[in-house]
């Protein structure tokens, strides 16, 4: 694809993901699309085959822009401890929830809470390969292969922070007595996680014994 053409593709998907951010998948039109791109939908379609063409490819660089493979890829072949890698997966997504007005964040938890029928071709070729990767830091640091245990261990680590993505600006989190700034909140997580790190740990449990 020439330069011009990658260009036109990626500022249409800027814009479509702005507006699915906003709207959802339901509600967001492929008028309102073209409009702000400033495009027509035969461009659309040259680019992305059709209107769930284009979803998906804003969902592809959407979760692209919370955490890439290739820096999942890159930290697997570095010579650092499990826990080590474990925690540079949790500083990239905290740099990104620290993010959260931006476009992507909202689109993700969009489709995580109404899921369209892209969910399943996202999931298979784009989330799934990182999580495996992700998965398997947790395997070493484990030191086991039990799915119990891995993703156990996963969801008690990862799900404070899921929280803070998924209840950015909703009533409730805004109606929270005494709530602290998003940034202190995230820096007390972060602490706590290396705690739970702590308590998780092999070498813990066989002290304990």
């Amino acid at each position: 694809m020439r330069s011009d053409g990658r260009e036109t593709r990626a500022h249409i998907i800027e814009c479509a993901g702005k507006i699915y951010a906003q709207n959802g998948y339901y509600k967001a039109t492929s008028k309102e699309i073209c409009k702000t791109a400033g495009v027509n939908q035969a461009a659309v379609n040259y680019h992305f085959g059709s209107r769930d063409g284009l979803y998906e490819a804003v969902l592809a660089d959407a979760h692209r822009h919370i955490i890439d493979i290739e820096s999942l890829r890159d930290l697997s072949e570095k010579p650092w401890s499990p826990r080590e890698k474990i925690l540079a997966v949790l500083d990239h997504l905290l740099e990104n929830i620290g993010n959260s007005e931006e476009w992507y964040i909202h689109v993700w938890v969009r489709e995580m809470l109404t899921p369209s029928p892209s969910i399943d071709r996202i999931i298979e070729g784009t989330a799934l390969p990182k999580f495996k990767l992700i998965r398997d830091f947790w395997r070493a640091y484990l030191e086991t292969d039990d799915p119990t245990r891995v993703y156990a261990a996963m969801a008690a680590f990862f799900s404070p922070f899921l929280f803070c993505i998924v209840g950015e600006g909703k009533p409730a989190c805004r109606h929270i007595p005494d709530a602290p700034s998003k940034q202190a909140f995230l820096t007390a997580l972060r602490a706590q996680a290396e705690q739970i790190l702590d308590v998780l740990s092999p070498k813990r449990e066989k002290e304990d014994l």
